[in-house]
């Protein structure tokens, strides 16, 4: 792929005679005669440097003894992502649309940040769980004081604590005589104590 670059340069003379090199090699084209002092050169190999050498003719045909000289590089074309939205639910940043720099500098070029199609390539979501929080679930609890017929090993007059929760389903067995924190889908649980008249509920024995 080939580059242009365009010179421009501040002097007085009739005319200005531009010639190109690739960069340390000293093999300058044929030069060009411009009248002013911008000259548009083209057909560059992307990726190479060139040295550049312009030499001021006078009326007179009699041309400077010291050539203005200088360097043309290619640009350098980056991209970057503009339009940030959160992907649902997952702690990732996606971008939109992406836009085209070139030597650091923003230009109005910008497309879609696709996969295919354009000039860039695909500019991949990143991780932010910062601008782009994982939602957590959250479970409430509430606890009642309920007393019950125990069997047989139990005072009928036993009095038990039990918290009736609501989000993520489990499934969790409850052993007479020890304490534990449910949450989950009431419905969810199984007691395997047979003095719990309301199996199916979801208790927290204390």
């Amino acid at each position: 792929m080939a580059y242009s670059k365009t010179l421009n340069w501040v002097g007085s003379a009739a005319s200005y005679e531009v010639s190109w090199s690739v960069k340390d090699t000293n093999a300058y084209t044929t030069p060009v005669i411009v009248t002013g002092t911008t000259y548009v050169v083209t057909g560059l190999e992307d990726g190479t440097e060139y040295d550049v050498r312009i030499v001021g003719v006078c009326l007179n045909t009699a041309k400077s003894p010291t050539p203005l000289t200088g360097i043309m590089r290619p640009d350098v074309i980056t991209w970057q992502g503009e339009d940030p939205v959160c992907l649902l639910n997952s702690g990732y940043v996606f971008y939109q649309n992406r836009r085209r720099y070139i030597d650091g500098v923003a230009t109005s070029y910008v497309e879609t940040n696709s996969f295919t199609g354009g000039l860039s390539t695909f500019i991949p979501p990143f991780s932010d769980p910062t601008a782009c929080p994982i939602p957590t679930i959250v479970v409430n609890c509430e606890t009642y004081v309920t007393s019950y017929n125990g069997p047989a090993d139990y005072p009928n007059t036993a009095t038990f604590t039990y918290s009736q929760c609501f989000g993520t389903p489990a499934t969790v067995m409850i052993n007479k005589g020890s304490s534990y924190t449910i949450c989950g889908l009431i419905d969810s649980f199984k007691s395997i104590d047979p003095g719990v008249t309301t199996v199916g509920q979801g208790f927290c024995f204390q």
